[in-house]
This record gives C-alpha cells, structure tokens and sequence, in this order.
C-alpha cells in the first residue's frame, strides 16, 4: 500500500474519465476522491459464497465499535465481506488515460485482487495466493459508492472456484506505526443467508462490510441469485 497511486476519476457521461493520479492514503477523508474499485464474490462448486472474516482488520483500525449506535460491542460480532480492493495507477493502459477506464482493466485489477487476498494450501499444505484466470471472472454490474468519507466506481465480479479447499484470506491495515499483513479466517454462507444476514444489519452477530451490499442493495440480490444459478 506504501507509495500506491490511484487514478482520480470522473462520471462524463457514460464514460469513466481519468483526470490524474493521487496517493490511495489521500482518496479517503473528508473530501473524497472518485477512484476505481473491483470486488469479488468467490464461488464454491456448491453455490456457497466465500467471504474473508475481517474482524480483526476492523478492530484493528478502530471501526468495530461504530457498527453499534451506543459504541458497544458485542463479544459475538464478527464482521465479514468478499474480496476486493482498489485499482492502481499503473493498471491504466493508454487508451484508459485517453478515451476513459475499460471492463477489461477492471478485470485486471480483480483478478489481482483476488490472487493476492485469497490462499489455497498446495500439495504441502503452505498456504499460496490463489492462481486465478481471468476470462473466469464474470461481470455482475458496474456500482457507484458515495457517503462522508470515500466514492468509488466498482465493478463487482463473480469468481467459480474450481474446489472447496482450506482457503484463508489475507489483507492489510495501516496502524499508527507501520503496515501490517493480518492473515484471516474465511466464512462459507449460501447466498440466500447472506443476503438474509445482510438484510437484518444490527440484528446478527454478523456484519457485512461495503462490498457485498453494492451487489444486493438494489434489487435485494435478484442479479447476483441469477447469475449463481447459471454457474452450478
């Protein structure tokens, strides 16, 4: 995450436009920056829906107790979500810069994206970030994210996973002192129960971070049931 360049965009028209590049740790704040995301619900050959179990991420950056009105939390809480993350600079091609961000380079920054936050064990049984093939990935809608601190236009993907394995996931956090690499537990859930659990905010030990609710908010996850009944 050191030194990582974001482009800045912006909505013109039907075109995603980039008007430059910024450092990712000034994209959030106050004033936020557009920029581009991709996120990834991972697919198990059953129809499951892997998701990373970002408790410990979260409270480590101190957001776990704004889950709750009252600053509380629950000892049960965990707080879970599918993978995903921000487009580089670096992933812009000319073409991108010129005539505005493609589905291709979204695709990119996903397969990247998943590669390096989902690990499957090898023959040993050590833990390697998952080989993923991009032409796999399976476009489910472009979503623009906006609220006091961050705005993002992200497209999220479908990823089938070839096996049910002893998958982990990885991510990092950026504490007062350094930046940490925290290696996570994943969660199993239908997609029926994640959008029930999601529907209920505050009435279950789970939370959903952001990610997942672009892909269900707006038509309760219609798109997303579809699609998961033409990939099993």
């Amino acid at each position: 995450m050191k030194n990582e360049m974001i482009p800045v965009l912006k909505m013109n028209g039907g075109k995603i436009s980039v008007l430059g590049k910024m450092p990712r740790t000034l994209a959030h704040g106050p004033d936020p920056v557009l920029h581009a995301t991709a996120v990834i619900a991972a697919v198990l050959p059953d129809g499951r829906i892997l998701f990373a179990d970002k408790t410990e991420k979260m409270r480590l950056k101190g957001r776990l107790s704004q889950l709750y009105e009252d600053g509380t939390v629950k000892n049960s809480l965990s707080v879970i979500d599918i993978f995903g993350g921000h487009m580089d600079f670096s992933d812009l091609t000319e073409k991108d810069i010129s005539e505005g961000l493609s589905e291709e380079t979204y695709r990119k920054c996903a397969a990247r994206e998943l590669s390096e936050e989902l690990l499957i064990p090898d023959k040993k049984g050590i833990l390697r970030p998952l080989p993923v093939d991009m032409d796999r990935l399976v476009l489910i809608g472009m979503y623009e994210m906006e609220n006091d601190h961050n705005r993002e236009i992200s497209a999220a993907y479908l990823y089938p996973l070839e096996e049910d394995a002893s998958y982990a996931s990885v991510d990092t956090v950026m504490t007062s002192e350094r930046e940490l690499a925290i290696r996570q537990p994943v969660v199993r859930l239908s997609a029926d129960d994640a959008i029930r659990i999601y529907e209920q905010k505050g009435q279950h030990r789970m939370f959903f971070d952001d990610a997942f609710g672009r892909i269900i908010q707006d038509d309760h996850g219609e798109k997303l049931l579809s699609l998961l009944c033409r990939q099993i």
